[in-house]
């Protein structure tokens, strides 16, 4: 009669061997000093599960765990609140209405000349002048299409899938993910 032994060829651990559970993901972020903790719970959630989806049985990089999770938590610290404000701003504008004016208005210019004013202006402000002779505004406007393309320019972008990718480097690339199977004889 013959066992079947799975043999995995890979000298570190899984991703779910080291967190397999949010709670522990949470313990080694609390154990953190307070100024490298720049999430909260319900974003670090997040942040967990989008790591367990996309690397849950990949293998990490490192032999030394200690050092893998440092730099886990060196990714989140130096990207998640770039990706966190990203998310926000690219769900307001997910939030547009189509038929909104809001979509259609381009930027507005007001320049202002002055001549003989009172005051002399400083060359390093930024100040405008109390008084004016001249005024020309310039207004754009939008057409459909053209605010449509803007919109849809500013929404393609998949914010998560770049986050993520950060990650990418904490992992074992493998081209072949099936361990080998050996037989043996029972004794």
């Amino acid at each position: 009669m013959y066992n079947e032994y799975i043999w995995d060829t890979y000298t570190t651990k899984k991703f779910c061997d080291i967190f397999d559970s949010f709670d522990k993901f949470k313990v080694a972020y609390d154990t953190l000093d307070n100024s490298f903790r720049v999430v909260d719970y319900s974003t670090l959630k997040v942040i967990y599960y989008l790591l367990y989806a996309n690397f849950g049985n990949s293998h990490i990089v490192n032999e030394d765990v200690n050092q893998w999770k440092y730099k886990v938590f060196s990714t989140i610290y130096m990207y998640a609140p770039i990706w966190k404000k990203k998310s926000e701003i690219q769900a307001k504008i997910r939030e547009l209405n189509l038929d909104d004016e809001e979509i259609l208005k381009g930027t507005k210019m007001i320049y202002n000349h002055s001549n003989n004013p009172s005051t002399f202006p400083s060359t390093s402000s930024l100040d405008e002048l109390p008084t004016i002779d001249d005024q020309n505004t310039a207004t754009r406007k939008y057409g459909k299409l053209d605010a449509y393309a803007r919109l849809y320019e500013l929404i393609d972008r998949d914010i998560t899938k770049e986050f993520i990718d950060k990650f990418r480097k904490l992992f074992i690339i493998i081209v072949d993910r099936s361990p080998q199977t050996l037989f043996g004889m029972e004794v």
